[in-house]
Order: C-alpha cells, then sequence, then structure tokens
C-alpha cells in the first residue's frame, strides 16, 4: 500500500483518454458514496443516537453534491498533491464555496436542502448555508479523497484490463446517475414511486427534504432550551398528545380538505403526513400533536409549536400552527370540491368542532408549554382574512406585528415575558379590525389574485394527484 501511495505522489501518471474516462466515473461514484457514508453517520449523532436515516434523493447510497465536490478537488489538488497543506486549504475554500452558493441559490427557489442554523456543532454558521464544522470537514475530506480514494483508482486502472476496468467504472457511474435522474425526472413523468416513496412505504427512516418553511424531516438535539417537552398534556376539555401511526387517515383527509387550501398552499401527501406522523418529535425542533376531546377521545384537530424558523442560535422563540377538523373532511375529495372550497364562506353551520372555544383553550396550553420551557416569545400568523384566527391569537394576548401583503398575511407575537391586560387586548383587537379592513378595501384586487393563485396551485397539485 504504502508502494502505492508513493508511486502516487511522486510519479506522473499516463493514462490514456479511455481510461481516465473511467478514473473520473469512479471519482463521481466513490465522492458520492462517500458524502453519503458521512451523513448518515453524522445526521445519526444530530438526532441524539436514536435513530439512523436513509440521505439524499436516492435508492442507492449517494448524493451528488458530493460527486460533484469531488471532482472540482480533484481538478483543484491533484497537481498539488505533494503539498498536503495546499490540498486541505483548496479543498476547504472549494468546497465551502461551493456549499455556499448551492444553498444560497436553492433557497432563493424555495428549496433547503440543509440547514446549519438547527444542526449540532454549527458554530460559524452563516445564514446556515455554511459553518465552520462543515468547511473543516470538507478539508480533511479532501485529503482522504486526494491520498486514498483517487490512487484506489488509480491502481485499479493500472492493475486491471482496458476493457474490465471500463466496464466496471462505467457500468457503476451509468448506474448511480440513472438513479438520480430517475427520482429527480423520469419518477414524475412516468407516475412511478420514488426512492422515498418506496423507503418510506417499507418502514426505512427516509429523510424527505421539503420547500422553505415547510416541515423537513430531520432531528435536532442540540438545544439547550425546549427539550422537556412532553409527549401530552390535558387542558380543561382537550388532550394534546403525540402523533401515532394511526393517526395519519385522518390527518392526510383533514390537511386536504379545499377549504383549508384558501389559507394553507399546498396540500400534502399521504407519505408526507406518514413521515411527520412518524418522525416528528422534535421535528427540526417542532413537536407535533393531535387534539383530542377528553370526554370522548375523539380526534379534533392537530398542532404543532417549537423553534421559529427564523430564530437564530441564541433566540428563545417559537412559532405554532394549528388545523381544527372539519366535518366534511373525507379520503378523496374532486374539483368540484375544490370549486365549492373557494366560492363558498369557509366556514359553514355544521362544523362539528368549531365556534365551541377549542382554539382559544389550544392556544393557551400551547402558551403556558412555552413559558414552561423557558421561551421569551411567541409568534404566529394567518391569512389576512382569516379573521377566526387572528382573534384567537389576540383573545390570547398577542400582539398584532405587521401584514405582508405578498403573502397576504397577519403575523402576530406574545413577550412571554410580559401580561397583556383585558382592555389592551380589546384595543389591540379593535385597531387589528379598523387596519385590516382599510387593508382589504385598498388591496381588493391583490388579495382576490391571491386567492386565485391558491386556487390554481390546488387544482394542479390535485391533477397531479389523481
Amino acid at each position: 500500500m504504502r508502494e502505492i501511495y508513493k508511486n502516487y505522489v511522486n510519479n506522473e501518471h499516463n493514462f490514456d483518454k479511455s481510461r481516465w474516462i473511467g478514473i473520473f466515473c469512479l471519482i463521481i461514484v466513490m465522492g458520492g458514496i462517500f458524502g453519503f457514508v458521512y451523513e448518515y453517520i453524522f445526521y445519526y449523532f444530530n438526532g441524539g443516537m436514536k435513530a439512523s436515516y436513509w440521505r439524499g434523493g436516492n435508492f442507492l447510497p449517494w448524493i451528488n453534491i458530493y460527486a460533484y465536490g469531488g471532482l472540482i478537488v480533484y481538478y483543484l489538488t491533484y497537481k498539488l498533491r505533494k503539498s498536503p497543506l495546499k490540498v486541505f486549504m483548496l479543498s476547504l475554500v472549494s468546497c465551502g464555496i461551493l456549499e455556499l452558493i448551492s444553498g444560497w441559490a436553492l433557497d432563493q427557489v424555495g428549496i433547503r436542502y440543509w440547514n446549519y442554523n438547527i444542526e449540532i456543532l454549527n458554530f460559524g454558521n452563516i445564514g446556515g448555508y455554511i459553518c465552520l464544522r462543515s468547511i473543516l470537514f470538507f478539508g480533511l475530506s479532501g485529503l482522504f479523497f486526494i491520498y486514498v480514494m483517487v490512487p484506489f483508482a488509480f491502481y485499479l486502472a493500472r492493475i486491471m484490463s482496458k476493457k474490465a476496468f471500463m466496464i466496471l467504472s462505467i457500468s457503476l457511474c451509468a448506474i448511480f446517475l440513472f438513479d438520480e435522474l430517475y427520482n429527480l425526472l423520469f419518477a414524475k413523468i412516468l407516475s412511478t414511486p420514488t426512492a422515498y416513496e418506496v423507503y418510506s412505504k417499507i418502514g426505512i427512516n427516509y429523510m424527505k427534504w421539503l420547500k422553505t418553511n415547510y416541515y423537513k424531516l430531520d432531528f435536532v438535539y442540540n438545544m439547550n432550551w425546549g427539550n422537556m417537552v412532553k409527549e401530552q398534556y390535558e387542558t380543561n376539555r382537550l388532550i394534546l398528545r403525540k402523533f401515532k401511526n394511526e393517526d395519519v387517515i385522518i390527518i392526510y383527509n383533514s390537511w386536504n380538505n379545499p377549504k383549508n387550501y384558501r389559507y394553507n398552499e399546498i396540500p400534502k401527501g399521504i407519505t408526507d403526513v406518514s413521515n411527520i406522523v412518524n418522525f416528528s418529535w422534535p421535528n427540526n425542533g417542532l413537536y407535533f400533536f393531535v387534539i383530542e376531546l377528553k370526554s370522548t377521545h375523539e380526534a379534533i384537530g392537530t398542532c404543532r409549536t417549537g423553534k421559529w424558523y427564523f430564530a437564530k442560535d441564541n433566540e428563545k422563540i417559537w412559532d405554532f400552527g394549528y388545523n381544527i377538523f372539519r366535518s366534511d373532511d373525507k379520503s378523496e375529495y374532486s374539483i368540484e370540491d375544490i370549486k365549492n372550497a373557494f366560492n363558498s364562506d369557509i366556514i359553514s353551520k355544521d362544523e362539528k368542532y368549531w365556534g365551541k372555544g377549542y382554539a382559544t383553550e389550544l392556544l393557551k396550553e400551547l402558551i403556558a408549554i412555552a413559558k414552561s420551557e423557558g421561551i421569551d416569545e411567541l409568534k404566529g400568523d394567518c391569512s389576512i382574512l382569516n379573521y377566526g384566527s387572528a382573534k384567537v391569537m389576540i383573545n390570547c394576548g398577542m400582539t398584532f406585528d405587521k401584514f405582508d401583503l405578498a403573502k397576504c398575511s397577519a403575523y402576530f407575537s406574545l413577550n412571554l415575558n410580559q401580561n397583556m391586560s383585558a382592555e389592551e387586548t380589546s384595543n389591540n383587537w379593535k385597531s387589528y379590525i379598523e387596519d385590516n379592513k382599510k387593508l382589504v378595501k385598498t388591496n381588493s384586487q391583490l388579495i382576490k389574485d391571491n386567492s386565485k393563485k391558491h386556487y390554481e396551485k390546488a387544482t394542479n397539485i390535485f391533477n397531479n394527484k389523481v
């Protein structure tokens, strides 16, 4: 082995064009596999050593960005292989830039594949895209790559016959790349199951990354606050308990009710719901509960609370969300259901669990949980037109902060270290209604357009699901 290493470092390597192609194919394969192994191990510890998760988006253990990084490291450092320090520094800088640019660019189109804000050992973190730990790892990985994996590829290229080496390297690369293309493109075109859907179905803990501000199925175990949340709480009439496997269907039916599309942009697929149910304690620092009636143990809704997505590491800020089930929740919905939902009043007279104060009772309990965990501030938001949710938040002492016309949303917050008087709460509500009416009146067309976008998006998603 030592001779192989010396030969690799000290001598020039004059392979023919075909063998160089084979070497690059092996670099792509080994780089992606190396990245998978690293993430598999790291996120096992990041999750408190409670479970392991399949990383990447493919059937095979391979992650594309590490393959690209391997090629970059090879091109930049191969000729400098006699100087490990230069290899280390160039690997650190080049892969760090790749990660920073890739993370930022993806985030601009609403996708977040990693977020160092919510991981362990995230010192030197910049926007969640990059941190000191990650780039130090890239530097060390560059050394391992240049002085172990590349020499191994050279060794195979030298000892194997040209035909055997080309068959091995190109076949392996083709298999991994086809797996990548299938899950990114072909599965959608052919309407066939992706790796995520298959692995989730057979019980493998598969890591599915969703869009920015949606729940990414990842675990965090490094918070020194908010880590004592119990699996069940009780109020006068309600029980908040951890999700169970048997909850999947009723949650799916409710979250996909077209009436919810008016306020919540994206209906979730059964696999998304299943993963949140199975891997939600905590899910990115979030805690999901099913809401039950204490008298009958009947499930009447869902809620979640936990770390606010935009909170910095040292900020003890949580947010929350809830969904009270509707009387017409069902397993299948039609285009007609979507039309009716957007053309009728959002709350009908036959709503079984609405208008009974459950949401207010629930939010008061979520506030109590946040206080018990030492949280400083609680945030919430709702559609500009969702007056019911706005009133629930204000009645529970939350303060109206601002409107966001681009998202047609209203934002609220509660300083958990202060209490608002009944008079202040009443004035807050009156002020909110007055400001809201002015906003809706002067921006009625924008709000109508936003509702239309929700309708079109819901219809498109529904058509793709059929």
